[in-house]
Parts: C-alpha cells; structure tokens; sequence
C-alpha cells in the first residue's frame, strides 16, 4: 500500500472514531440523519480514493460493512430501537481497517528534481539506493531552468535532462504531474526558489509549491562546505529550500549549528554526510574512459589537474602570470600532463571585468592546445578530470574538497593549514598549501616520485569530518528519511 494511502487512513479513521460516540447524544431525527449522512459520504469517498489507488479488498469490505452499520443505526432509531449493537459493529470495523493497514507492506514513490546534470552527484546514491529497494517506486524527472542576465531577467531556458537520459531512465517533465503522481518523497537540490540571480528553475517547482503536494520535501545540497571564521557567514544556509524542506541533509555537527544559527529548526537536520563522497568514491573505481585526445596527450605521463575559479582572479592582481607559471612549470616536464580547467564563466568575467588580461588568457589557452602533454577541460562534470589526474593544483574551490575523498593530493594556491582551527565542515588541510611555504616545483617533484607523506593524515582527517564518508552516506539518507516517516 501506497505510503501515502496509509497515512491517509490513519489520519482519517480516528476521526470516525471519534464521531461515533456522538451519535448516541444527538435526539433529534433530522440532525442525526445529517450526521449519518456526513460519515457515510466521508467513508465512500475514502473507499474511493483507496481503491482507485492500490488499496487492498479488505479494507474496502471493512467501509463496505462500516456504512452498513451505519444504515443499521438509522434503521434502528427510525424504529425506536437501541443503537449499542451497530455502533458496537461499526466500532469493531474501523478498528479492524487500522490493523489491516498496519499490516500492509508500504510501498513509497520517491521522485528526484535534478535541475542541472552537473549536480546530480548530490543525489546519486540516495537514487542508486532506492532502486535497490523493494518497497520503492523510484523516478528521475530533469527540471527546466533559465539563465538570468545582470538585470535579474530570464533570459534563456535550459533543460539538461537529455544528458542525465545517457546513464538514467528519466520522466519528460512535460508529461509528469506531479497532482497525479502524488510522490511520497521529493528530493531537491536547488533550494533558491527565486532568490538565485545566476538562475531560476521554473515556478512550479520552487519549493514552497512542492510542499503543497504534502510530500516529505528532502534539500539535498548540491555543493560541499569547507570551514568559516564564523557562523555569521554561513548566510547561504537559510534560503527558500531550507526553510519549506521536511529534511536537510548537513555534513556534520558542525554544519548543523550553522544551520541552526540562521534559524532552522534542528528537527529538519540530518547530520548524514554527502552523496558527492559516496560518487566520487563510486567513480575512482572506474576506468579512465575513451576521450581519444586525453589518451593522446596523458597516455603514460603523470597527469596534474589545474582547477582555476573566478574569484581567485578577482582577487589576485598577479593571477595571470600565476597560472602561466604553474602551466609551463607541468609541461615543460615530458613526464608529466596537465589538464586545465578554467571555470566555464572565467572568459567572460575577463571579458566583463578586466578586459586587459583577456590577450594573455588566450595565449594560455593557445599554449595548452598546441601541446603535446597537455588538455584543455571544458566539461560540466569533473568525471574525466578526476580518473586522468594523479593530483591537484587548484585556488580553494569545493573541487578541492570531493578531489581530497579520491586519495590523491591537492596543492592550494590559497590558504593554510591553519584554517583547521576555524569552525570545519570538511577537513581538507592535510593536503599542500603555497602559503605554508611549499613551491610548486617541489610539489611537482614530489607527486613525481609518488611522494605523498600527508597521504594518511588527510584521508583521516577528511573521513572524520564527515558524516558516513565511507560509501554509505546514500543509503543511510534514505534510511533515515522513511524511518521516520513510519513514526510519523
């Protein structure tokens, strides 16, 4: 039986329950028929609703005989008899449908809204784990999205479901209503509504329309968190999502508090980890893949990933002749590859705001796609990036954070150990960092010769500071979430 249909009738029983003894204080005919008339109409319209969605022969039998008791309680006051017999009866049969509901298996629809194929990682194993189960009717359904322009205007409509469609069986979201549907759970990963100024995923789907449907509403981050100085900064914890979500699924304690700082109710906190570990952990045991021009240039050589954000170009007036020399210090070694992975807006945020650099970017760009040990990475998804590297160089980013969980090392052009003393919702600091005093050739040098003394350290402290960061996390989330939906 349909969760849903089961919580029904538990909510719906008590309240005939509760009717029946009124019966025996009401004296006059008419008002006693209105009365009668209202359970009867409640109780087929109840039979109703079960049968026509999974409900089983028996409880339909039990309203059957309910309502015939209940005609045999207006029978008899019709005919000036006692009443104690049918109401007795009719008590008996509610009681009885409460038993054979409990007894039902409960079956649960659970529906995923993915909005950008690039985050699918955040729900991934929750997904790979309800598909294993029996007792769940699991759905994927893409929503659409616009881009925005500065001015806060949706300028463009995106739908990315095309892509999840290559690994996942998914539902058109033009012939999936969600009315008729009626999901038990709804899992989320875009909690903005319409506060994001970047994008907006369609009205229907903001997240206090969700919470209409009366399904369990699930916020599964999209994104990991470091640290901060202090929970003051953590304003990104309280938005739409978060505030109409059942659920929040948080990394650790640490994050909770967070959370809780901005005034969401601690009843809502899961402090269950993150799927994206349980993906990246999943995706370290996969092959490197067939890109033939990665084979071509990597093939046999140690392979360092570059990740370069927007903000550290922002930031850094000297970023330019950084990135060039960490690029020419990977390539000119024939030993080693190098992948860059600029952030797919950098262009055009040089474009927009410091049009002098864009000459020497491009040069860069230039020089990596005429090299011969040497990739350009434009992808969405990390995936390829990830399985041909062997190790990292990146400005902080919450790459650096999913990069620590497969194994290998991350050289930070930004930050410092240190940062551990902060309030942590990741521990990632026992990979290296510029401003500790390490170069980046030593650095090179070192992966070189498969020197990674933090090696240990770092898989401890990351394990650690994360909620089931051991492959679980999706399983447990689903777990939890259905534990105490029974309770309910």
């Amino acid at each position: 039986m349909r969760y849903f249909i089961k919580k029904w009738i538990k909510e719906q029983i008590p309240i005939l329950q509760k009717s029946l003894p009124l019966l025996k204080q009401l004296t006059d005919p008419q008002t006693l028929t209105e009365f009668l008339s209202q359970m009867q109409n409640m109780t087929i319209q109840m039979g109703g609703t079960i049968e026509k969605a999974d409900g089983t022969e028996e409880i339909i039998t039990c309203l059957e005989q309910f309502c015939e008791h209940l005609y045999l309680i207006y029978r008899a006051v019709e005919e000036g008899e006692g009443i104690q017999k049918p109401l007795y009866d009719a008590s008996q049969e509610l009681r009885k449908i409460l038993i054979l509901a409990d007894q039902c298996q409960t079956e649960y629809k659970i529906v995923f809204l993915p909005y950008k194929a690039s985050m699918w990682d955040s729900m991934e194993s929750v997904y790979l784990a309800a598909k294993d189960r029996d007792d769940v009717i699991c759905q994927i359904v893409p929503i659409p999205y616009f881009n925005k322009d500065e001015n806060n205007t949706k300028i463009e409509k995106v739908y990315e479901g095309d892509y999840l469609k290559r690994e996942y069986d998914i539902l058109d979201y033009r012939e999936y209503h969600i009315e008729e549907e009626q999901p038990d759970i709804i899992f989320i990963h875009n909690p903005y509504d319409n506060w994001n100024k970047v994008t907006e995923i369609d009205t229907a789907y903001f997240s206090a329309n969700l919470k209409k449907t009366g399904a369990v509403l699930v916020y599964l981050p999209y994104f990991l968190s470091g640290y901060c100085k202090k929970l003051e900064n953590m304003a990104g914890c309280r938005t739409p999502g978060s505030i109409n979500a059942d659920y929040i699924i948080v990394q650790n304690e640490n994050q909770k508090k967070a959370f809780q700082f901005w005034e969401i109710e601690e009843k809502k906190l899961l402090p269950l980890g993150s799927p994206k570990i349980d993906y990246v952990q999943k995706l370290m045991k996969q092959e490197k893949g067939c890109l033939e021009n990665w084979n071509e240039r990597l093939q046999g050589r140690v392979v360092f990933l570059l990740n370069s954000g927007i903000h550290t170009f922002l930031n850094n007036k000297n970023w330019i002749d950084q990135i060039e020399k960490i690029i020419r210090s990977v390539i000119s070694r024939p030993e080693c590859g190098l992948i860059w992975r600029p952030h797919p807006l950098l262009r055009n945020t040089i474009i927009s705001m410091k049009p002098e650099a864009l000459k020497r970017f491009d040069d860069l760009h230039s020089l990596i796609e005429h090299s011969e040990n040497a990739v350009l990475d434009f992808e969405e998804e990390y995936k390829h990036a990830f399985l041909y590297s062997d190790a990292m160089i990146s400005d902080y980013s919450s790459l650096v954070l999913l990069y620590t969980y497969t194994g290998k090392p991350t050289y930070l052009l930004k930050g410092t150990a240190e940062n551990r003393q902060k309030i942590v919702f990741c521990d990632y600091f026992s990979n290296y960092f510029k401003e500790d005093g390490l170069c980046i050739e030593d650095y090179i040098e070192n992966v070189c010769h498969e020197t990674d003394p933090q090696k240990d350290e770092r898989m401890h402290y990351a394990q650690m500071s994360v909620a089931n960061a051991n492959g679980t996390c999706g399983k447990k989330i689903l777990e939890q979430i259905i534990q105490r939906m029974e309770k309910q």
